[in-house]
């Protein structure tokens, strides 16, 4: 079965680099299997919502998790 990890490797040779620190797996163990993937612009709570009712186990979002910006690893965040 593919796991997380897979998927990221797969990813990592369709851009020819790899994925940094900011992109790449934010929760669980990359060594997991999983059975489905969703694909979405951003984790909101209807594509979070959409992934569960799929049974997918992994959620690939184009944006930052924590769009617009990490509020816990951000050394300088935006002024409000």
């Amino acid at each position: 079965m593919t796991t997380i990890g897979n998927i990221v490797q797969y990813v990592e040779s369709l851009t020819g680099h790899p994925i940094n620190r900011d992109e790449g797996v934010h929760f669980g163990p990359a060594d997991r299997e999983i059975s489905g993937v969703t694909v979405a612009w951003m984790a909101t709570p209807d594509s979070i919502r959409a992934a569960g009712k799929a049974g997918h186990e992994l959620l690939i979002g184009h944006e930052s998790l924590f769009y617009p910006y990490d509020v816990v690893n951000v050394e300088k965040p935006p002024a409000n």
